[in-house]
């Protein structure tokens, strides 16, 4: 099992209409999800802890589901299209991909 981690911060004087557009979307994020993605929830910082406002996690099955992305269809590009509207590119948004420690490989030597 993996962790995908998307972390971004929200144009500053729009986080509630981002939160209002949260509420009415993020049930699709798992109803239009690629093969082998889960969309478990959002998190967001509190105080001004951290470098960014928010997280998505999603779960995946393994590396293979990496191949499917986000999913193909036109209500996935819907979501993400307005979800961009969001985004403060200021502050670059990053991805993590995150195993537990007991399925990790160490490789040392790089």
């Amino acid at each position: 099992m993996l962790e995908y981690v998307y972390r971004f911060s929200v144009k500053p004087g729009r986080m509630g209409d981002f939160l209002g557009w949260l509420d009415e979307n993020e049930a699709g994020f798992n109803e239009h999800a690629a093969p082998g993605w889960e969309y478990l929830d959002s998190w967001f910082a509190v105080r001004g802890f951290g470098r960014y406002d928010c997280e998505f996690r999603y779960r995946l099955d393994g590396y293979g589901s990496l191949g499917a992305g986000f999913g193909d269809d036109e209500n996935v590009a819907r979501l993400n299209d307005f979800f961009s509207e969001f985004l403060d590119y200021s502050h670059r948004p990053e991805a993590v991909l995150l195993k537990t420690r007991d399925t990790l490989q160490v490789v040392e030597g790089f």
